[in-house]
């Protein structure tokens, strides 16, 4: 079994610059067979939604990293 460095594994709150991954990662077609929608989400409307949730202070967007490549989000609401 191959080790993985988990070490490396940090997070931070997103900002406007991971608008454009978070858009790339919900509209991935093995995220979209998971979602209780499975349309595709136009940019339009993950516009509007990022920045209503980056706003909402009851919302927050974490995107984690290993090393320096981006690897996942979490929303906690």
């Amino acid at each position: 079994m191959k080790k993985r460095n988990v070490e490396k594994i940090s997070f931070r709150k997103a900002k406007m610059k991971d608008m454009s991954i978070y858009f790339k990662w919900a509209n991935d077609d093995v995220t979209r067979k998971s979602s209780i929608n499975s349309k595709k989400i136009s940019y339009i409307e993950h516009k509007q939604w990022f920045i209503e949730k980056l706003k909402n202070k009851y919302s927050n967007l974490l995107i984690f990293k290993n090393q320096n490549k981006l690897i996942g989000q979490v929303r906690l609401d």
